[in-house]
């Protein structure tokens, strides 16, 4: 008898393995994290028959010491989240592609780490470095066009993820005293500060080579 679990279907849904329906094999059992997030993304379970699909029900307690902090927190507005930080990791990159001398390892690495941690493990320590872009502005280009689109192109998706992020602050106010949340911030601070200089230094009245 096969277990479903909400790790397996989100590792699918990743892998661009869900569409609108899904197929389960017979006597399946489906935990309740994961039919919720199979709800969640308007996903129908399809077997050989119906009655074929066993779905496990959620045990009611009344111990209220053991409810689960980020139960009340929708699974689609972390899911948002966890897309955006994806996003963010991939703007990273295609900086780094069109102007190498910008490197952006480490944050797009942390970017990506952001995305990798479930719901469920949010209070996890994430061991990090000292980010530092600062001595990163001697860019030399001579392609203003394309460093001016860049630099907007980055600073719209760190508008959407902040977007989420604040959402997300909003269902589940623990966060924002999580090493999670300090590592997010950090990130965000550092990569906006990064691209304002760069907007001032380069993309304001010429090029300043002093």
């Amino acid at each position: 008898m096969k277990v479903l679990t909400e790790a397996t279907i989100r590792q699918l849904w990743r892998q661009n393995r869900l569409k609108d329906n899904y197929q389960v094999e017979a006597n399946t059992i489906l935990t309740p994290s994961a039919r919720s997030f199979l709800s969640d993304h308007h996903i129908e379970l399809t077997g050989v028959e119906s009655h074929q699909v066993a779905v496990e029900q959620p045990i009611v307690s009344f111990d209220f010491d053991n409810i689960e902090p980020l139960s009340s927190v929708s699974t689609s507005t972390f899911f948002a989240f966890q897309h955006e930080l994806k996003n963010m990791g991939n703007e990273c990159l295609g900086v780094m592609a069109n102007f190498p001398q910008c490197n952006l390892l480490v944050v797009r690495q942390l970017f990506f780490q952001l995305a990798s941690i479930d719901q469920a493990n949010i209070d996890q320590e994430i061991a990090i470095g000292s980010v530092s872009l600062s001595k990163q502005l001697e860019l030399n280009t001579t392609s203003l066009g394309m460093l001016n689109y860049w630099v907007n192109r980055v600073l719209l998706e760190l508008e959407e993820t902040q977007i989420c992020y604040l959402k997300l602050n909003n269902e589940m106010t623990q966060l924002k005293v999580t090493s999670f949340s300090e590592v997010y911030l950090m990130l965000v601070d550092e990569l906006t500060t990064w691209l304002l200089q760069i907007q001032k230094k380069f993309l304001q009245g010429g090029v300043d080579n002093e």
